[in-house]
């Protein structure tokens, strides 16, 4: 029986995010996916907060697909306790796997 599993559109994006920053760092996919993982776990409210910022800071003014997105994401994360880590629990980060040979 094969199972679905849905984890929400900004963990899936923050993960892959990070895990190809990590492969570009020279990083093996395994080990990509296993500090991409542990960041997506730690960080907290205050830290996506920044990370979300600085990428809206990047884009240009009239980009209207991906800068939506991330303001709507800062907004949510502002009204939340900065010391929350909202992506800690395991349904964020378990269902990423690694398949293939390397």
């Amino acid at each position: 029986m094969e199972r679905n599993w849905t984890v929400k559109s900004a963990a899936s994006a923050l993960m892959m995010i990070q895990f190809y920053r990590l492969l570009q760092q020279g990083k093996s996919e395994a080990v990509a996916l296993a500090e991409a993982t542990q960041w997506l776990q730690n960080v907290t409210n205050a830290q996506l907060s920044e990370w979300y910022a600085a990428k809206i800071a990047t884009l240009p003014q009239d980009e209207e697909i991906i800068r939506p997105f991330l303001q709507d994401q800062l907004d949510d994360i502002k009204i939340r306790p900065t010391t929350d880590q909202p992506y800690s629990h395991h349904y964020h980060w378990a269902a990423f796997t690694i398949i293939g040979v390397f």
